[in-house]
């Protein structure tokens, strides 16, 4: 027997994929529109997880960290990501990178300018379509070094020796260790009239698990006109806190 012939599709079918092919377009073309006057990157999309991360942290140029020491915030205005390295799994990324920033803190009554080059971990999870955002602080590492400055020169002006003592590592450096230093800064801030310090900038750097910062500032004894100075302290990373382990 001859084979059977497929049977003719009907006009009715042809108009109704015709139909269906069209509204597909336009829906298309909508969502492109509307992606498009979102901002969201079409080839991002396209990319894996790492390549949209990557491209998220090459994207900062300033970021902003909140709540350091439950009163200060910090403003980088100028900020570069260099020697990136970003794996991703799990529905998180981690970003390895060395950052320089410039910027200032501030806080209620002071502001110092900061300058600032660290290694960074930097963890980044989902955030949108496409998009990868920070999961914590931008720059964790730098957030948690000026945590430790900013509670050091609150435990100034409220004359808090115990407030020192949580800052201050056990392995303390200085002549006599961390018994020493907090008997003397007792005695220091203990004494009247009390010294007035003004903190004008802090220049800091971070290599994996210690930071060194230098602080200008200036400081009144007595009653005299304020005298500038400069100061160099030494921090550790002791799991997940950073502590003042020489300078003070």
């Amino acid at each position: 027997m001859p084979p059977s012939a497929e049977p003719p599709r009907r006009p009715g079918a042809r108009r109704a994929l015709g139909i269906a092919a069209a509204a597909l377009a336009l829906v298309t073309a909508a969502w492109l529109g509307r992606a498009w006057r979102s901002g969201i990157d079409l080839r991002g999309l396209l990319a894996g997880p790492e390549a949209q991360a990557r491209a998220a942290l090459l994207g900062l140029r300033t970021a902003r960290l909140e709540g350091l020491a439950g009163v200060g915030a910090a403003q980088l205005d100028r900020l570069r990501l260099a020697e990136l390295q970003v794996s991703a799994a799990g529905g998180e990324a981690r970003a390895l990178a060395v950052a320089e920033a410039e910027g200032t803190v501030d806080w209620p009554g002071g502001r110092a300018a900061l300058s600032y080059v660290g290694r960074e971990a930097i963890t980044l999870r989902p955030c949108g379509l496409g998009r990868w955002c920070p999961a914590g602080p931008p720059l964790p590492a730098l957030a948690g070094v000026l945590e430790v400055l900013l509670r050091r020169a609150l435990a100034f002006e409220r004359r808090d020796p115990a407030g020192y003592a949580l800052l201050i590592s056990d392995a303390y450096a200085g002549p006599g260790g961390k018994a020493a230093l907090l008997s003397r800064l007792a005695e220091d801030l203990g004494r009247a009239p009390p010294a007035a310090l003004r903190i004008l900038g802090w220049q800091i750097r971070v290599e994996r698990d210690r930071a060194v910062v230098g602080e200008d500032y200036e400081l009144a004894l007595g009653g005299a006109a304020p005298a500038r100075l400069r100061a160099r302290f030494a921090l550790t990373r002791e799991g997940e806190r950073w502590l003042i382990v020489d300078g003070l």
